[in-house]
């Protein structure tokens, strides 16, 4: 069975009661007042809801969506789209991403986004694409 995420809302006047049902069937991963986000299967939905719990299911939760390509950082790292890669062999693709720097930032530059780490990681994300006018190679 394939866990996703859900945010649950718990009844105010059965919270005590709930969160003990709770306890042993889903792991919470974060909680803020009534509310908790948590991960759990698909199918314990409709129980929990008969159990006064809203369910509110995000099975997209996991996935991160840059212009180019949606991936699941658990499930590995995304392969770039053929025309964002470079020759097998050249200068570029033997070069070491540096540490603390991941593909993904890379990615999105080159697709002409912003790179979510830092300013500094943006402008080295550029460094690593070829210039216009110019091959990869």
């Amino acid at each position: 069975m394939s866990r996703i995420k859900a945010a649950l809302i718990l009844d105010p006047n059965r919270r005590e009661e709930q969160l003990a049902y709770l306890s042993e069937r889903v792991q919470t991963l974060h909680e803020a007042g009534d509310q908790l986000w948590v991960s759990m299967t698909e199918e314990q939905s409709e129980r929990l809801a008969g159990q006064g719990i809203a369910v509110q299911l995000h099975a997209e939760a996991d996935l991160i969506e840059l212009p180019a390509v949606t991936f699941d950082p658990a499930a590995g790292s995304p392969e770039p789209p053929d025309g964002l890669r470079t020759a097998p062999g050249s200068i570029r693709s033997r070069r070491r991403i540096p540490h603390g720097f991941t593909s993904s930032c890379v990615l999105a530059v080159a697709t002409s986004r912003t790179c979510r780490s830092t300013p500094a990681s943006s402008r080295l994300a550029r460094s690593w694409l070829p210039r216009p006018g110019r091959s990869a190679s």
